[in-house]
């Protein structure tokens, strides 16, 4: 009787792994030249900045599954940290909780605007242009409120005593700062992966290729955002799902899609059985 080799899936190391690690400990090292020249303290400062930026990027790149463009980034940015440092400077709160109470604020804001939106179908340019005027609107309202915020000048937070504090988020050295955007811009790259690897790709791309005819909710087997779904378009969709998912080689991937362009094809034909 003849064994059947067992089948071993080995992981090979590419180039790509490897350059990743190489830029990791490159900017980890940063800090430490820091400490050897102050030359560096400029170029340190710059990588903060592009470290931040590079976090709003990702979220961009996310919204590029939607087909949709925003230039209200900055404005979102601008909202969360002008209501930590306000209700630091004049309400001596910690912001341990300014910041949850600043993401909750700026999550209000973007349902405001995002909400009539998606409803009346505003996207492509109108979108865009919609996402600029709150950008426009936020900048005059911090130069219109300048005792408050500082206007064009700026806000800087009250100090609170000297050094370090862990109560008011503050820190004597800037190689904190670097980690902890650092720590930032790697989560956002986390999520981002996270995000481009999962079946919710597709369902993305779906949305922003065809809106009306893309799949219902996996979980609540609803429509798409509008509930108009058209039978063909959805379930072609769903179909292409299976087989990008064979091409890559995530078999796994490909049994979960199966499954999905079945429930969804029951789902759909009982919606339009009511229908007619």
């Amino acid at each position: 009787m003849t064994a059947i080799p067992q089948a071993t899936s080995t992981r090979r190391l590419e180039p790509r792994h490897i350059a990743a690690v190489i830029v990791a400990i490159a900017l980890i090292s940063v800090p430490i030249l820091r400490t050897q020249s102050e030359w560096f303290a400029y170029p340190m400062h710059i990588m903060v900045l592009i470290m931040i930026w590079s976090l709003a990027y990702t979220s961009w790149s996310l919204m590029g599954r939607f087909g949709l463009v925003s230039l209200g980034h900055g404005a979102f940015m601008g909202i969360g940290a002008y209501v930590t440092a306000l209700l630091w400077n004049y309400a001596g709160l910690t912001p341990w909780l300014g910041i949850p109470i600043a993401l909750a604020t700026v999550a209000v804001v973007a349902f405001i605007v995002g909400y009539p939106c998606f409803r009346f179908r505003i996207v492509g340019h109108y979108f865009a242009l919609v996402t600029l005027a709150l950008s426009e609107i936020v900048r005059q309202v911090i130069m219109a409120t300048r005792d408050y915020t500082g206007g064009s000048l700026g806000f800087t937070p009250t100090p609170h005593g000297d050094g370090f504090s862990l109560y008011a988020l503050q820190f004597a050295d800037r190689e904190v700062f670097y980690y902890v955007a650092f720590a930032a811009w790697v989560f956002g790259l986390w999520v981002w992966r996270r995000v481009d690897r999962s079946m919710d790709r597709f369902a993305l791309e779906a949305i922003s290729e065809d809106e009306d005819a893309s799949p219902p909710d996996p979980q609540t087997d609803r429509p798409g955002r509008q509930g108009d779904v058209v039978e063909d378009g959805a379930v072609g969709k769903l179909e292409r799902v299976e087989r990008e998912a064979v091409a890559i080689g995530r078999w796994g991937e490909s049994q979960r899609a199966a499954g999905v362009v079945a429930r969804r094809h029951d789902h759909l034909a009982h919606d339009l059985a009511q229908r007619q």
